[in-house]
């Protein structure tokens, strides 16, 4: 039981995903690589592939995915000479298979990656054809993810979003609430908890409640001075971990959404309509590696692939604070004993934001 419980919470605090790549000749297969076009994600019938570090896509598939249609007339390909002729617009691309010169409205461009016919299919660079188009690309290199946008989408998000980023700038203390719900191996798991944060004096306290087949566990956790305090009840002495100055900050700032990424947030998220509270709701498929953080060796997670993620995001319309933070995922954990599925829902509520209020030390741990 107590190995279960440090499993499923670890997932809360852990992204530990790694490319894989399989390589032949120059053309390098990428499964890892995801790509989500204006806020959702997409699959191929063919895995991704690198050439030159430049991330490509089957010709047709990404053409269609991008708007084009799937016709003689606005996707014209020459067998003879290995070229494809794209329509869209007032726009006319030429690329060539093997050539690294291309052609937009005639006009000559230099590709950092040639196209490829690779496994019997053309690919070809999803950035060049993407921004020929009129797209927004922004490349994630944390989460291996390539990022299509509507330009004109991406700023009216962006603007939005540098607001909110520019509210949550002075705030240095806030209160928080979460609800996980979790299933693994048809067993689910219910983790529910609230918390302080003061940024200022670095601190960050949370209890939380794991419940399993009926069976509750509480769990107490100081995050200070470089340490991770903890401890499950009804234990009244503290577990102490060291950590480094940058995991310790980055399990600090964990729950700043914003920070830091406000591209990445504006490529994949679509503003929404607000509902009847007036709030400003933004939704998308994004893979948010710290909501989830680091997990220890001696838990014995070995790594999480997660294959769906879905971030949504509410904002108070007048002040532009974050109101409540959603994830929906779906992944494979690996341990020593083996993989399993899982699938989880978490819910983040945020409140008192510099309100008066104090997140002290426990005095057992000062001592």
């Amino acid at each position: 039981m107590k190995k279960l419980w440090l499993f499923i919470v670890s997932i809360l605090i852990v992204l530990l995903s790694m490319p894989v790549s399989f390589a032949a000749g120059n053309v390098i297969e990428s499964p890892n690589v995801r790509i989500v076009i204006d806020g959702t994600q997409v699959t191929f019938s063919n895995t991704p592939v690198t050439v030159n570090e430049r991330v490509m896509l089957p010709l047709r598939e990404i053409l269609t995915k991008l708007g084009v249609k799937d016709d003689p007339e606005h996707i014209l390909w020459n067998d003879a000479d290995k070229s494809v002729t794209i329509y869209k617009d007032q726009t006319k691309i030429i690329l060539k298979v093997g050539q690294s010169n291309a052609f937009i409205n005639d006009q000559e461009i230099r590709l950092d990656a040639a196209p490829v016919n690779y496994n019997s299919r053309v690919f070809i660079p999803v950035r060049f054809v993407s921004q020929s188009l009129g797209k927004k690309v922004v490349w994630d290199g944390a989460t291996f993810t390539v990022f299509v946008r509507e330009e004109s989408e991406f700023n009216r998000t962006k603007e939005v979003l540098d607001k909110i980023s520019a509210a949550m700038q002075p705030i240095c203390r806030f209160k928080f609430g979460m609800e996980t719900r979790m299933i693994i191996a048809a067993k689910e798991a219910v983790i529910s908890g609230e918390g302080e944060t003061d940024l200022g004096k670095q601190i960050l306290h949370t209890k939380m409640r794991f419940n399993l087949l009926g069976k509750e566990t509480i769990t107490e956790t100081v995050l200070a001075q470089n340490t991770v305090f903890s401890k499950v009840m009804p234990a009244e002495n503290w577990q102490k971990k060291s950590i480094s100055k940058e995991q310790f900050e980055k399990l600090l700032n964990g729950q700043l959404i914003i920070k830091g990424r406000v591209d990445t947030l504006a490529a994949g998220l679509v503003l929404q309509e607000g509902d009847s509270f007036g709030d400003l709701k933004l939704k998308g498929d994004l893979f948010i590696d710290d909501l989830f953080n680091q997990a220890t060796a001696s838990v014995g997670i070995l790594g999480i692939d997660f294959s769906k993620m879905n971030l949504e995001l509410a904002v108070d319309r007048n002040t532009y604070l974050l109101k409540t933070a959603a994830v929906t995922a779906e992944a494979n954990a690996k341990s020593a004993s083996g993989s399993q599925k899982i699938t989880e829902t978490i819910r983040c509520t945020y409140s008192e934001y510099n309100g008066d209020f104090s997140v002290p030390l426990p005095e057992d741990i000062k001592q």
